[in-house]
């Protein structure tokens, strides 16, 4: 199954969650970059069923939003292009504390999707973790280690985070 495919069905089941949750937290073991990349296509297929969303990114991102753009396919570009007007971006001293985390995500009426930093490199990763209702792990195929993975599930479970699944990107 395609990474494409594979979203699309998450996001069928995203749909079905989001009616329970109002914030989900998509982060990886250590990079961020294909979090961000996850959590807008998140939020454009959620928007595509007409959920009113938000999507935070991280503000000390590495990928500019014109080299995120260019490096995912023609679809996904033209799902996120409108995703900027609510899109925030946040620094880690925004989410140092678990009630700064809470007070970041919480939008009454609408889904929240945030990117977080990887749980590994940043704690500020795990207050949202804490924060949101569920959470999301973007796993890299022949890059991230079973070590990682393990380490990651368990700092996010012991923060009081909730994970939910994983995505597999190659």
């Amino acid at each position: 199954m395609s990474v494409g495919a594979s979203l699309d069905v998450l996001m069928a089941q995203l749909q079905i969650q989001m009616e329970r949750l109002e914030a989900l937290l998509v982060t990886s073991p250590l990079r961020q970059g294909d979090a961000e990349t996850v959590a807008s296509r998140i939020v454009a297929g959620l928007r595509a069923r007409d959920i009113t969303t938000t999507l935070y990114v991280p503000a000390s991102s590495a990928r500019s939003d014109e080299a995120a753009r260019e490096t995912t396919s023609p679809a996904l570009r033209d799902q996120t292009r409108n995703l900027d007007a609510s899109s925030r971006t946040f620094t880690p001293a925004q989410a140092g504390t678990p009630q700064l985390a809470r007070t970041l995500i919480a939008s009454p009426g609408t889904v929240v999707v945030a990117a977080a930093p990887g749980v590994l490199e940043d704690p500020s990763a795990l207050f949202l973790a804490a924060a949101a209702d569920a959470v999301l792990l973007v796993v890299q195929a022949r890059r991230t280690t079973r070590a990682d993975l393990t380490r990651a599930r368990v700092e996010i479970e012991a923060a009081g985070g909730r994970l939910v699944g994983a995505v597999l990107r190659e």
